[in-house]
């Protein structure tokens, strides 16, 4: 095996194809101390080795005498070209007015030590060149380095004893020492909202990245990091850019969240169950605002936040198969006819919201389309007015027979603004199997209606097969084929 001189000031031929970098540090830039270890004198001073593994790289200031923190934020899970956002919150003596939140992704390893190293990836990486199964690695400025196949990669200082250990890779940098040499970019961008963090992986982009996010009040400052791990997103087979219904793929399920306080697991688990069924599913509220769930509704560590696609006044019933509005207090907003006040300012919305979704429940109706609604959203349809009377009238509808929202009117349950409205509602768990409430979906006529969240993902399913019926698509949708 022919052998080569670590220490040669020749430097290696480098790849000068159009897919190759540039380095970004030239040796002017290198001080005197890196220069002496890359040519394998041994250096005075120590170097800190960089870590490879996921860390928290920072927490509140331990000096700083602060009365507030950061809240955790959970590691978050991703597809390509997947938008999340999550809301920043504090724990404390602070408004979250007077913070200013920043974030940033921060470089992994391989790319910290690209930087500061300025390594050159080559077509040869020397394997076992003096007798330890390493393979080399050069850096642009002369000096040189190694993996080993455990992964572990050191700069060389002279020997192996003295070596540095940098950084503890897996064996699958041994194998392919261009993840160092040339690390992978990270395609997404960062950034903050108000108290929102927004994250946005390219379309073709996977893997795995931190991001660092920090919040400051002008005297302290506190920050945390936060992996976000990437997936492929997997394209409908059956994805069609033509919005013309077919008896394969009728129109968009419209669903209606209110701005403030939607329950979050009626949304999610329908909006799921449609979606498994390859129907696409348009979110609307009274605005395109950041919409907030109740606290512990089934939304996870991210806070269940959702931006709607489009506001209220900006849909129409010919776009869709569908309406489903979602439980939670909130929907108190969209009920028509109800002449009261909340104790809840945000429930009580204006009269041109409350006309804007009568009116758009009479366009469904009229079209002779499904109007769907789950829990403390069935209150909506029971204000609802259809020549006058309210949708429900004489209707029996399956909901959430507990509290309602304060308000100064008699009115203390769902239930009762369902049976003030003429409806009839059934009894929590006696529909289909007595044994579950997970079933507790009720159809009657054009109108479905389901118990809560136990009922959700069945509400979903339901929906979607009645909106994919051939029979349904050609009735509903024969003027627009």
């Amino acid at each position: 095996m022919s052998r080569f001189n670590l220490f040669t000031n020749k430097k290696p031929r480098k790849n000068t194809s159009a897919n190759r970098k540039s380095r970004r540090l030239g040796s002017n830039l290198q001080s005197l101390e890196d220069r002496r270890m890359m040519a394998g004198d041994v250096a005075t001073t120590e170097l800190m080795p960089l870590e490879s593994e996921y860390v928290e790289t920072s927490t509140l200031d331990p000096t700083a005498q602060t009365n507030w923190t950061l809240d955790p934020i959970s590691d978050v899970e991703a597809t390509s070209g997947q938008t999340l956002e999550t809301m920043l919150t504090v724990s404390g003596d602070v408004e979250t007015e007077a913070l200013i939140f920043s974030a940033s992704i921060v470089s992994t390893i391989e790319q910290k030590l690209d930087a500061q190293y300025d390594l050159v990836e080559s077509d040869d990486y020397h394997t076992n060149c003096l007798g330890n199964n390493e393979r080399w690695i050069r850096s642009a400025n002369g000096g040189w380095f190694y993996v080993m196949p455990s992964g572990e990669f050191y700069q060389w200082q002279g020997s192996f004893a003295k070596s540095t250990l940098l950084a503890s890779f897996d064996s699958t940098h041994y194998d392919d020492p261009d993840l160092i040499a040339e690390p992978e970019s990270i395609d997404a961008s960062v950034h903050i909202e108000g108290d929102v963090l927004v994250i946005t992986p390219d379309a073709d982009y996977t893997g795995s990245f931190q991001v660092e996010i920090g919040a400051t009040d002008g005297t302290h400052s506190a920050s945390q990091t936060v992996l976000v791990a990437v997936a492929e997103s997997i394209p409908d087979e059956d994805d069609n850019t033509d919005d013309t219904p077919t008896a394969n793929k009728p129109l968009p399920v419209l669903m209606v969240i209110a701005n403030q306080d939607f329950y979050y697991q009626e949304y999610g688990d329908t909006r799921q169950s449609l979606e498994a069924q390859g129907l696409e599913v348009v979110v609307a509220a009274a605005t395109t605002e950041v919409s907030r769930p109740h606290a512990n509704s089934g939304q996870g560590a991210d806070g269940g936040l959702v931006r709607p696609d489009l506001a209220l006044t900006d849909v129409s019933a010919d776009d869709y198969s569908a309406i489903v509005f979602v439980g939670g207090w909130g929907a108190s907003s969209y009920q028509y006819a109800f002449e009261g006040t909340y104790d809840h300012g945000a429930y009580n919305s204006t009269d041109a919201l409350k006309t804007t979704v009568n009116d758009l429940v009479n366009d469904f109706v009229e079209q002779d389309k499904y109007v769907a609604a789950i829990c403390h959203g069935v209150s909506v349809l029971a204000y609802a007015r259809v020549d006058g009377e309210s949708l429900l009238d004489g209707k029996t509808v399956s909901a959430w027979g507990g509290s309602a929202p304060s308000s100064d009117q008699r009115i203390y349950t769902t239930r009762d603004n369902i049976e003030l409205n003429g409806g009839t509602m059934v009894e929590s768990g006696s529909v289909g199997d007595p044994t579950t409430v997970a079933d507790d979906v009720i159809v009657d006529g054009r109108i479905i209606t389901a118990e809560n969240y136990d009922s959700a993902a069945m509400f979903g399913r339901i929906i979607g097969n009645l909106v994919s019926e051939p029979e349904y698509v050609d009735a509903v949708f024969a003027e627009w084929e």
